[in-house]
């Protein structure tokens, strides 16, 4: 777990995105998403987007081919678990508190 606080706009695909948040250290605002056609394009605006993908909401198939189709120098993709109750990306892992 990290208390690192991260720069950029969050964005999470889930049924349950409030309760995904809390797991996040300093994450005020976040914009829960249902599809991942919502999931911001290059053509937007540039800033960092951390986009938090729900695997009890998706298949790992699915958010292997969303990875692939919306990946972005800007879009940053971590992985929910709900069954541990854990974000996990390439750089940190978040857990309860």
């Amino acid at each position: 777990k990290t208390e690192k606080k991260e720069k950029g706009k969050w964005y999470i695909l889930s049924r349950t995105p409030q309760t995904i948040a809390r797991l996040i250290p300093g994450i005020k605002h976040y914009t829960p998403i249902w599809s991942a056609d919502e999931i911001p394009s290059s053509s937007e605006r540039q800033d960092d987007r951390h986009i938090i993908l729900d695997s009890g909401l998706l298949s790992y198939r699915e958010i292997i081919e969303t990875i692939q189709s919306k990946s972005d120098v800007h879009n940053h993709f971590l992985i929910y678990t709900p069954d541990s109750e854990i974000i996990i990306s390439p750089q940190q892992t978040y857990t309860k508190p």
